[in-house]
C-alpha cells in the first residue's frame, strides 16, 4: 500500500476517535449514542489496517478489542433503537425516493 495512502488512513481514523472523544468531553454527545459507538468502530477499524501495514502488532491487537466493543455496542444501539433507526433513514432517504420516482415518470 502507498505510504501516503496509509498516513492517509491512519490520520482519519485518528480524528474519528479523537472527535468522538472530545464530543463526549464536550457534552455534545453521550457514550450512550449510537453515533459515538459508529465513529469508535470505523474509526479503530481504519486504525487496525494502518497498523497492519506497518506491523505495529500491539496497536493492531488494541483496536481490534476497541473496535470489536465499539461494534458491539453499535448491535446493541440499534436492535435497541431498530424503529428509531428506521424513521431516521425512512426520513433521510424520502426525499431521494421521490426525486427518483419524478424522475422516472417523467
Amino acid at each position: 500500500m502507498d505510504i501516503s495512502l496509509n498516513l492517509a488512513i491512519g490520520v482519519i481514523g485518528m480524528i474519528l476517535i479523537l472527535g468522538a472523544f472530545i464530543l463526549v468531553g464536550n457534552h455534545k454527545l453521550s457514550p450512550d449514542d449510537l453515533l459515538y459507538d459508529l465513529l469508535n468502530f470505523i474509526g479503530s477499524s481504519l486504525l487496525v489496517i494502518n497498523a497492519t501495514v506497518g506491523h505495529a502488532w500491539p496497536f493492531v491487537i488494541l483496536n481490534l478489542v476497541w473496535g470489536f466493543y465499539a461494534l458491539k455496542d453499535v448491535i446493541l444501539d440499534c436492535k435497541r433503537d431498530s424503529k428509531k433507526i428506521r424513521r431516521s433513514i425512512k426520513h433521510l432517504t424520502s426525499p431521494l425516493v421521490h426525486k427518483h420516482r419524478r424522475l422516472r415518470t417523467s
